[in-house]
């Protein structure tokens, strides 16, 4: 009977455990990004083509030195624009929010590289406005281009 109870107990203690890890937990941005002193650094230099030109750009872009943020930025990609843009105006998530929008849109990260690796307070203090009013600009634009979905009748 012992033995009977020991693997029943096992098997529910593996089954219970599994069910747990497999579970995934629900992140808070806003609290995770509070909590974190993100730095950056940017990639060698890319060369983009416009297919419709023959101009060629130099392109910079960010890398977050935050492996849990990084994963966030790649498993919900563009998904978390219009939130990250909200944290724009939060004080202190303002500067994460900005590296996650530049790293998830490959926004050319040139103009940052004066802040690098964290320069918090001078992007504050030069920056910010400008990039909360292109963010907030490039956000809207999409929301005007992207197809509308045809109404109930």
């Amino acid at each position: 009977m012992k033995f009977i109870f020991k693997v029943f107990f096992l098997l529910s203690f593996f089954l219970s455990s599994g069910c747990l890890h497999s579970q995934k937990k629900e992140v808070n941005l806003e609290e995770e990004l509070k909590t974190r002193d993100l730095s950056f650094s940017l990639t060698l230099p890319a060369v983009d083509n416009d297919n419709n030109s023959f101009l060629w750009t130099t392109i910079y872009y960010v890398i977050i030195d935050d492996e849990f943020i990084s994963n966030i930025c790649i498993e919900k990609g563009e998904t978390l624009l219009p939130e990250l843009v909200k944290l724009l105006d939060k004080k202190d998530c303002s500067w994460q929010a900005n590296l996650m929008l530049y790293s998830i849109t490959k926004e050319n990260g040139i103009f940052l590289e004066p802040y690098s690796p964290n320069n918090r307070k001078l992007w504050e203090r030069e920056k910010k406005d400008e990039d909360v009013k292109f963010w907030k600009s490039k956000l809207k634009q999409e929301r005007d281009v992207s197809p509308q979905e045809p109404d109930d009748q």
